[in-house]
């Protein structure tokens, strides 16, 4: 009778080994650990964010941002997003991601605003002089897949040459061209209710 030892063998090999690191898709994190000093924080209360558990969670009085403090050209970002409640009123507060931020920091900067408004996600918004000529804005196709209030949404936005793509749970819903600036620091906004950041990644594009 054959022994099926070496069978055994390969299969204990193939379960024991280490899972694939998320960065070896091409995305690597924007955040580590949990000093704030790694961000540059403009116009936020002192104790405005607080990173825990791998989230970052903005809140207090001042509107401002949290942005990386290298600056980006032709990429792939990814991050999840949740609002929380306000004051027990329901989470459909107000928020947004910057992209290609030019300084010096303010509130707010030159940059293209992606809106996180609950009420009206995903529109795109031109910053501090900035200029960008939106192209798509699919609501139907975005709000069939847009998770309610408290609860997590995976954003994706593709920035390639001045072309900005939408995606949000995997649809893409808003696009457009001609982005000026077409790099910059990446920033998350506070805008008066409070909201939380998670997975943080990126990767660069030729």
């Amino acid at each position: 009778m054959r022994s099926v030892l070496p069978l055994l063998s390969a299969v204990l090999l193939l379960y024991s080994s280490p899972p694939l690191r998320a960065e070896d898709d091409g995305f690597k994190p924007l955040m580590t650990g949990t000093d704030p000093g790694q961000f540059e924080v403009v116009g936020l209360d002192k104790d405005a964010l607080t990173i825990k558990d791998g989230e970052i969670r903005l809140t207090g009085k001042k509107h401002g941002y949290v942005a990386t403090k290298e600056g980006y050209h032709n990429y792939v970002l990814r991050f999840e997003w949740m609002h929380e409640k306000h004051h027990g009123e329901p989470a459909d507060g107000n928020s947004g991601l910057l992209v290609h931020v030019q300084g010096p920091g303010k509130v707010w900067p030159k940059s293209i605003e992606v809106q996180i408004w609950y009420k009206d996600f995903g529109s795109f918004f031109t910053l501090g002089g900035g200029k960008f000529n939106p192209k798509t804005d699919d609501r139907g196709a975005r709000d069939k897949v847009l998770n309610p209030p408290e609860k997590w949404n995976l954003q994706e936005v593709v920035c390639k040459d001045g072309a900005i793509t939408v995606k949000v749970n995997g649809v893409e819903y808003a696009s457009g061209v001609g982005a000026m600036p077409d790099r910059g620091q990446i920033g998350w906004m506070f805008e008066g209710s409070p909201i939380r950041f998670r997975n943080l990644k990126i990767k660069k594009l030729e």
